[in-house]
């Protein structure tokens, strides 16, 4: 940008702009803020108001609904339960004056209870057979508990009665449909104001009494389900329940009765109050306000607009002109937007100051880019030349040990193709394997350090021999030096004679501790030699090797390979077979 296009730019609107603050002070902004901040703040405190009031309102509710619930039951096991007493007191006096009768007055006892209720029954039972909680009540020689549980439109009673050493269970039922008493005084608390769902359960969840708006609420499965979780929940952590939503508070509790000489099983009530009725005035309220809160917003939102348009115009025709220079990579000034406002005059000055310097920056790296791919295309050139360098002393050292060793035809071109086919089945990485297929022929490079006559002696080796024939995998490692290019190279030559139950040397190394690539040489080295006719030994068919790999032969055991490439080696026994014959029919038509 030139001086004259400079001095233009500071010139322009000088004597008119006008500050930021000002403009959106002028249009309202503070005063939407602190209207939308305060209606805000005012539904929260009301509605929170509104829903303690209720939540605290139905739980007393509630709380009230159970306590008197305890009354009514009491009152009605009492008086159902009075003459039974009598009657059980009664027969127990004459079982302790006549024992030998106990069956007698016990079925007298039974012939008493009221013929309108279910047939009772009485059977002699073991004392293993009663309820601790029971058996810690029977205390005399001659004594009884009276167990009670509701049930649907009823109660199921069980006389526990000990006579001497011997223990007898009676159970009959009554029908409480026809205590028009007892129903009435349950059914008056559904009219109680917000009661929208009133339910009893034992704690066999078997409900007991049910008062809902509509039938299709005793039926609802669904429904009655997610009632059941909520009861077995309480009963278990022997805690109240209390949640929400947005219209309906829900509560549930045990009601335990304690009634003396009458065990009765506590029952399970689940309310929920329906607050709708009471937030319907204080919803229509709020509604209004709100609806005066939208045109307020809404007046506000068109002047709020209307200053954004306004302030917002050159932002984006400066946007324009960044993308414009993003995409191009030049800088056009009559481009830039013009503006009125102080501080956006000030941002654009920035911008196109900041754009020059990175137009003048652009065109150095360019020349630095382009003298960088020079440069990094010959330094790929020479790695590339410098790793072929590496192959083909792998290759010629291969050859050497070859031909150093007896006759096997093309052992090292059958190590390598078939420790490459292993590699791949065992999943190993692409240049783990390409580094297997290269430098697998080194295994046996030690061995142009051990002297020929001990290389070629066609009979057994002398102890000696053998431990200085040993020593070729040390002087492998030391051929090969320590460059890390060589380094699965060198892990090879090392460890190849290694055996995965640490029977195998130069260090006895075991199972995880020898390197994969080695295992690998270590077994295809052993199928091949196997396989190979050598001074003092026949070729083996493949069907042989495979059994003396898998199953030993004395010399070779299967301990002495790694696991999962015996698994592969097995899985694959056909295809190795296949590749072994056409790699020594190749060397064969070369020869």
């Amino acid at each position: 940008m030139d001086e004259k296009e400079q001095k233009k730019i500071n010139k322009l609107g000088k004597d008119k702009e006008i500050e930021l603050s000002k403009i959106l002070t002028w249009h309202g902004v503070s005063l939407v803020i602190l209207t939308v901040v305060s209606l805000v703040l005012l539904y929260a405190v009301i509605g929170n108001i509104i829903e303690r009031y209720y939540q605290d309102t139905s739980k007393l509710t509630f709380e009230t609904i159970t306590n008197s619930l305890v009354y009514v039951f009491d009152d009605f096991v009492e008086h159902e339960n009075m003459q039974i007493k009598q009657q059980l007191d009664d027969a127990t006096i004459e079982i302790v004056t006549d024992p030998a009768n106990t069956e007698k007055y016990l079925q007298e006892f039974l012939n008493q209870i009221d013929r309108k209720e279910t047939t009772p029954s009485i059977e002699l039972i073991d004392s293993s057979a009663i309820p601790q909680e029971i058996a810690t009540k029977l205390t005399g020689k001659y004594d009884y508990v009276i167990q009670e549980r509701m049930k649907t439109g009823g109660v199921l009673t069980k006389v526990f009665f000990k006579a001497d050493d011997k223990h007898y269970l009676i159970q009959y039922e009554k029908n409480l449909i026809d205590n028009d008493e007892f129903v009435i005084s349950i059914n008056k608390f559904t009219t109680i104001a917000g009661i929208k769902k009133f339910v009893i359960y034992n704690t066999e969840m078997e409900r007991v009494y049910f008062y809902g708006k509509s039938f299709e609420d005793a039926a609802d499965e669904t429904y009655n389900a997610k009632i059941t979780d909520v009861l077995n929940s309480v009963m278990k952590s022997n805690e109240s329940y209390t949640s929400r939503n947005i219209s309906t508070f829900t509560f549930a509790n045990t009601l335990r009765l304690n009634i003396e000489d009458i065990l009765m099983e506590p029952l399970l009530l689940y309310a929920e109050f329906d607050m709708t009725t009471f937030l319907t005035p204080i919803i229509g309220g709020l509604v209004a306000a709100i609806i005066a809160t939208l045109i307020i917003l809404s007046i506000a939102t068109t002047l709020a607009r209307t200053s954004a348009t306004k302030i917002a115009a050159p932002f984006i025709q400066l946007i324009e002109s960044m993308k414009d220079f993003s995409n191009t990579k030049v800088f056009d000034e009559s481009k830039l937007p013009t503006c009125k406002v102080k501080e956006t005059n000030e941002l654009i000055k920035q911008y196109a100051n900041l754009a020059e310097e990175i137009t003048a920056t652009m065109q150095e790296l360019r020349a630095t880019n382009e003298e960088l791919e020079s440069a990094y295309q010959d330094l790929e050139m020479v790695s590339k030349e410098i790793e072929n360098s590496y192959i083909d002393f792998a290759q010629q050292l291969a050859v050497i040990a070859e031909s150093y060793d007896e006759v096997t035809g093309d052992h090292i071109g059958r190590v390598s193709e078939l420790s490459t086919f292993l590699a791949s089945e065992l999943g190993l990485p692409s240049n783990v394997i390409e580094n297997i297929r290269v430098f697998s022929p080194l295994h046996d490079i030690g061995k142009i350090l051990v002297p020929k006559d001990i290389l070629t002696k066609p009979g057994r080796l002398t102890d000696k021999e053998f431990e200085e024939m040993k020593h070729h995998t040390l002087y492998g490692a030391k051929i090969i030096g320590d460059k890390e290019y060589f380094k699965l190279a060198k892990n090879i030559a090392l460890y190849h004679h290694e055996k995965a139950d640490g029977s195998g040397y130069p260090f006895g190394l075991k199972n995880e501790e020898i390197p994969v690539e080695a295992k690998i040489v270590a077994l295809v080295d052993v199928y091949d030699a196997l396989r190979s006719e050598r001074p003092y030994k026949k070729a083996f068919t493949h069907e042989q090797t495979m059994k003396i790999i898998l199953e030993g032969d004395g010399r070779t055991d299967p301990k002495h390979f790694d696991p999962q490439l015996l698994k592969i080696f097995k899985e694959k026994s056909d295809e190795i077979n296949k590749l072994w014959e056409a790699i020594n029919a190749r060397a064969d038509k070369q020869e």
